[in-house]
């Protein structure tokens, strides 16, 4: 990866500014998988001195600035205490503790890598993204985008519910990358499902959400419909980290076993 010159501006109109003037220029986030998607960088920019780095309590919701690193995910109280610890799950899934030292929430979403664990706990979230200057989004929008703005995300707020919600990454070894990872999410009767590292990116299974969402009460069959409609919905491939059958199996096996942990079942 080369680098000519890095700077760290004192504003977000200045951080603004700088990434609008020449197409090379780029923000960092963590910086920890930058060189697989920008092997040449003109101007790298820093948000170091831009305050993004709270995880607040508000009104509505949770509020994460874009420069919280998974570490920090992983071990805030407010986070641990918000829908079962999800997000928190999640980011202690990942790597190492050094590695989680310098990842940031934003670098993860705006890098949009389909072997990540937050955005799969993320999405069963329904976060909203703020950025500078683009209009505010949902995160399943941002990802559906074919390229991302280029603009700086601010901060991802998620708004306050009463959901319960559970996490699974599968993988070689604790250190390693997923063969596949999950989410769901309960509130009400209302589900929320995703599936990410298939190996694609993280996506909704909006037909087995339907399903689920539509009963009053479920039992063990209704769920494996359930598993079963999202099996058939989402894409998978074959890579050198597994084949396409066995993700297909393997969330299989795992969502059915993480419904059944947020739902009542009927005997």
């Amino acid at each position: 990866m080369s680098i000519v010159e890095h700077q760290t501006p004192s504003s977000l109109s200045e951080a603004y500014q700088l990434l609008q003037s020449n197409p090379d220029n780029m923000i960092i986030g963590g910086g920890a998988w930058m060189k697989l998607s920008h092997p040449k960088v003109n101007v790298m920019i820093s948000l170091e001195q831009l305050g993004l780095n709270q995880i607040l309590e508000t009104s509505i919701g949770v509020t994460i600035g874009a420069k919280v690193t998974l570490r920090e995910l992983e071990t805030s109280p407010i986070l641990l205490a918000l829908a079962d610890g999800v997000l928190s799950q999640a980011a202690r899934s990942i790597a190492s503790v050094q590695l989680r030292n310098i990842a940031t929430i934003g670098g993860s979403i705006y890098g949009r890598f389909g072997f990540s664990d937050v955005l799969t706990a993320l999405m069963v979230l329904d976060p909203v993204l703020e950025f500078y200057h683009t209009e505010a989004m949902t995160l399943n929008e941002f990802l559906l985008l074919k390229k991302p703005p280029r603009d700086i995300l601010v901060k991802i707020i998620i708004p306050k519910s009463s959901r319960v919600a559970r996490f699974k990454k599968v993988a070689a070894t604790a250190l390693d990358f997923p063969i596949v990872n999950l989410a769901v999410a309960r509130e009400n009767e209302q589900f929320s499902i995703c599936v990410g590292c298939r190996p694609q990116i993280a996506a909704l299974a909006k037909k087995a959400m339907r399903e689920a969402s539509n009963r009053l009460t479920h039992t063990r069959e209704s769920l494996s419909r359930v598993v079963e409609l999202a099996v058939e919905e989402l894409h998978f491939s074959d890579n050198f980290r597994s084949s396409k059958a066995y993700r297909r199996h393997l969330v299989k096996v795992h969502l059915e076993r993480l419904l059944m942990e947020v739902t009542p079942i009927e005997n």
